[in-house]
């Protein structure tokens, strides 16, 4: 449909036209009504029923989800001592062979000695079980809400690292009204067209 509001004329005639879609649509709704709501209804049955049936699973899943993501966290505690002892060693042999190259006059190699990256053995987290695998989930948490500001105001970090919360900022503009006042926030209004039935 091609359709242009142009004068008060093509509005009012607009308007019309939408008043008479809103009553088709309300007869349309009114004739599906009972049959949306029997099947709305069989498949809410239908949903309960299968959460009961889920319920011991869930259970069981979230109690052993749980415990053996706390089993990681202990494990990878452990992994990254003994890595931490596992590199100091290995820093260590890398030293006292460097030095003994440096008696035996052979400096260049000494020095090359200390250049070779330290590598270290890959220490198997959990026992590998076919079907399940561990991922590291990286996790951020905003423990100074001011200082992130401040790092977004200096251009430290991008401005997409804080989020507006648009919802707080409207329901403040309803309280405060015309007293309503934010750096960075322009409140305005854009009005639009409401469809209601024929009076």
């Amino acid at each position: 449909m091609v359709f242009s509001v142009v004068n008060d004329e093509t509005f009012s005639e607009a308007g019309n036209i939408l008043v008479n879609i809103a009553a088709a649509k309300k007869r349309i709704a009114d004739f599906f009504e009972k049959a949306i709501r029997t099947a709305h209804l069989a498949h809410k049955n239908v949903l309960e029923l299968k959460k009961i049936a889920e319920a011991p699973l869930l259970e069981a899943e979230a109690h052993l989800r749980k415990e053996g993501n706390l089993y990681l966290q202990k494990k990878q505690l452990e992994v990254d001592e003994l890595e931490s002892k596992l590199r100091i060693q290995a820093e260590d042999a890398q030293i006292k062979m460097a030095e003994e190259a440096t008696a035996q006059g052979l400096g260049e190699v000494a020095e090359s000695i200390l250049e070779t990256p330290v590598t270290l053995p890959s220490i198997p987290l959990a026992p590998d079980i076919d079907g399940i695998g561990t991922r590291k989930n990286l996790k951020i948490e905003v423990f100074d809400l001011k200082a992130l500001a401040r790092a977004v105001a200096d251009s430290r970090i991008p401005v997409q690292a804080i989020d507006a919360n648009e919802q707080f900022i409207k329901q403040e503009a309803r309280r405060k009204g015309s007293l309503f006042s934010c750096p960075g926030i322009r409140v305005y209004f854009e009005t639009g067209i409401t469809v209601g039935g024929r009076k």
